[in-house]
């Protein structure tokens, strides 16, 4: 796994475009976070035009959809919050309070769980989808930022600050991860440049 730059994984957040089917026949929709704006545009990729932008409360950052493709999880730096957008309204569905300056979200491989890493309080929020609430709230390593789940849901792989990758353990849905080792990124082929925040 390979580490950016603050600014670019900044960018890289602000125009990920989160692709949606919008049924049998229907073009994929992008859910894109509106820089500076409380907004995320969805964009009808056949036209390329904004077909509708959903205020949330917050800038938001990052997003992630789920697999289904019926949920999108926006993450809301300022805030300190994930929005739950349902893609088929188009509407905010709730918002979740989790950690300090949350950074990135990722969904379990079933969707039945969300990690929200919050880089100022050194946490991973772990929410369960069903009922968009926190159940746990995992110390670990200095400022997490991305977080990589393995198909089978048994590892995660979390880039933090300096130049760490954090092995975390996932027993099961209700455990959430457990911090297992820590490895110096520089060991890792391709990641010896990472910049310091």
């Amino acid at each position: 796994m390979q580490s950016v730059s603050r600014p670019r994984r900044i960018l890289a957040g602000v125009f990920a475009v989160l692709m949606v089917a919008g049924g049998a026949g229907a073009a994929p929709f992008a859910f894109v976070p509106k820089s500076g704006t409380g907004k995320i545009a969805k964009i009808d990729l056949a036209t390329g035009t904004t077909v509708a932008d959903i205020v949330v409360p917050g800038g938001p950052l990052a997003s992630t959809v789920s697999h289904n493709g019926q949920r999108v999880y926006a993450v809301l730096q300022s805030a300190g919050k994930v929005a739950v957008i349902d893609t088929a309204s188009t509407s905010l569905v709730t918002t979740i309070t989790v950690g300090s300056s949350p950074w990135s979200a990722t969904l379990s491989p079933d969707d039945s769980r969300l990690y929200v890493m919050n880089n100022s309080s050194a946490t991973i929020s772990v929410i369960d989808t069903a009922t968009n609430t926190v159940i746990a709230t995992m110390p670990v390593a200095s400022q997490p930022d991305q977080l990589a789940i393995s198909p089978d849901g048994t590892r995660g792989y979390l880039t933090a600050s300096p130049n760490t990758v954090q092995v975390l353990d996932s027993p099961g849905p209700a455990a959430g991860c457990l911090p297992r080792r820590r490895m110096q990124q520089g060991l890792l082929s391709g990641t010896q440049n990472r910049p310091q925040r």
